[in-house]
């Protein structure tokens, strides 16, 4: 399929295993990438993680980010605009590196390692930016040097960096890149996939509707799996009616959000937004763990003052 690159960056998520300096890099990275038409792919947590994305941000660019975590259970770092809650613990390591079409790895632990090696593993080029420098002992990369053709080769700068990933996998800035999509075929991932894939055919723009600011928010939060955010959106004595149920109360609705995003893992697209009679009606496709999916739905808010007092989906 012909889309943006998707270039994974990997490194330490705490102070102990990424210090300012690689921060700095990370960042520098991060913008580069987005400067030259990649998509960022990331860990989606803190440290390398969120430096990273907040370079791509920055640079105008959009971030992937790959949580170890399912819906519920933890947020990613501000900077990500496509949540991929996996569920996998550190089996997400091995999407990472599945999904890549090439690894920036930057100092980390023996996480970023595990990384590395199964990227190798893969036949993913990396390239190894001012760390790992043992690596260069290892006759089945060959040499690491800047210009290398191996597996993996050595950098000093977050430029260099960039354009030996962009070198390694045939790809010029502003130019096409063609290649089949990677996410691994794995049990459970299957709403995962379709999110990511929704993202690269739609040149890594999520969302393109204009929605109004609340209601903008309560979808990233949905997506993302955010319940507090999400809970924020509802007033106290909201109504919400889905399946043939009413949720009432603002208590009543968060526990009924966490309990389908835990069963269904679901994510929301709008397509089109519409007022109507005082209510903004939009358009979502909803893709999860259920028959039938993906499938459009109606999501109709009415929203007094900045809460969501009634949402009916249909």
């Amino acid at each position: 399929m012909r889309r943006q690159p998707i270039v994974g960056v990997m490194g330490g998520g705490t102070a102990d295993s990424a210090d300012a300096a690689t921060l700095a890099q990370a960042r520098e990275v991060g913008r580069r990438l987005a400067a030259g038409g990649a998509l960022l792919l990331c860990g989606g947590l803190g440290g390398v993680m969120e430096a990273a994305a907040r370079g791509a941000r920055e640079g105008g660019g959009r971030v992937i980010g790959v949580l170890p975590f399912a819906p519920g259970e933890g947020e990613p770092n501000p900077f990500i605009d496509c949540a991929l809650l996996t569920g996998l613990g550190d089996g997400r390591n091995y999407v990472n590196a599945h999904t890549s079409d090439v690894l920036i790895a930057l100092r980390g632990g023996p996480g970023t390692l595990s990384e590395i090696a199964l990227a190798l593993k893969l036949g993913v080029p990396v390239v190894l930016l001012d760390a790992w420098d043992f690596l260069a002992g290892q006759p089945a990369l060959g040499p690491l040097g800047p210009l290398g053709d191996g597996p993996a080769v050595h950098v000093r700068s977050a430029e260099d960096a960039v354009a030996a990933a962009f070198r390694l996998i045939g790809f010029a800035a502003g130019e096409a890149f063609e290649r089949p999509f990677a996410y691994p075929a794995m049990p459970d991932q299957s709403a995962v996939r379709e999110q990511l894939l929704r993202v690269l055919e739609q040149g890594g723009t999520p969302m393109s509707v204009d929605l109004p600011t609340l209601i903008a928010t309560y979808v990233a939060a949905e997506n993302r799996g955010d319940m507090e955010t999400l809970s924020q959106c509802f007033a106290e004595h909201a109504v919400v009616r889905d399946e043939g149920q009413t949720i009432a109360g603002l208590d009543a609705i968060k526990r009924w959000k966490a309990e389908t995003k835990r069963k269904y893992r679901h994510t929301i697209e709008p397509l089109a937004s519409a007022q109507r009679d005082g209510k903004t009606i939009v358009t979502n496709r909803v893709t999860g763990n259920f028959p039938g999916s993906p499938i459009d739905l109606q999501f109709i808010f009415e929203i007094d003052g900045d809460r969501i007092v009634s949402l009916e989906i249909r």
